[in-house]
């Protein structure tokens, strides 16, 4: 009887370690964006906990940790990033943080890449000189890593026209022969008559 409780309790320590083991595995999701939604297939094909995929021995190496550089590495056999694969394009997620999307659980093969949201903006110079015009515009990237277009600077020829200097000495109506008194001087005689008594103009 005394063997009988002896096995029994080792195996129950077996079975308790075990369980930890399998609730360790479990738990390392929590360190990836989106980890609820896995199951620990994504670190041990068929569950099997002594083989490892290739996205678990590359999780490891880094030291179980989600960081910029490991996010931004590709995912084992894919062409996306891991930030890409799991939610996390931009690299900014932290440990307990909501990701940026949700993505459809997988084992070893991620579906659909996730893309970073971009901001796009246009900007013109504030006044605009007849001399020099200056336009950036910055474009909106909606499947891949912002793109800005080259700037582009116009300078209009100088247009610089003197008008020709020019003096105009306006005629004389002083009439030299006839001079009055105190410097009225009489028009010369046009030889008409204007009005009825013969005024002269």
């Amino acid at each position: 009887m005394k063997s009988f409780v002896a096995c029994s309790a080792v195996a129950l320590v077996g079975l308790a370690a075990l369980a930890d083991y399998a609730h360790a595995m479990k738990a390392y999701l929590a360190y990836i964006p989106n980890g609820s939604l896995f199951s620990q297939e994504l670190g041990h094909p068929n569950n099997v906990s002594s083989q490892y995929t290739d996205f678990a021995t590359a999780f490891e190496a880094v030291g179980l940790s989600w960081t910029a550089a490991f996010c931004a590495d590709t995912f084992p056999n894919s062409d996306m990033t891991n930030g890409a694969a799991f939610g996390d394009p931009c690299c900014t997620w932290s440990h307990g943080a909501t990701p940026d999307f949700t993505v459809t659980p997988f084992t070893t093969d991620p579906t659909t890449a996730t893309v970073c949201a971009t901001t796009s903006s246009t900007t013109s110079p504030a006044t605009t000189s007849p001399a020099a015009s200056t336009t950036s515009t910055a474009s909106p990237a909606a499947t891949s890593p912002a793109t800005t277009a080259p700037s582009t600077t116009t300078t209009a020829p100088s247009t610089t026209t003197t008008a020709p200097s020019t003096t105009t000495t306006a005629p004389s109506t002083i009439d030299s022969t006839t001079t009055g008194g105190d410097g009225c001087h009489a028009k010369p005689h046009s030889g008409t008559k204007s009005g009825k008594n013969g005024l002269r103009a």
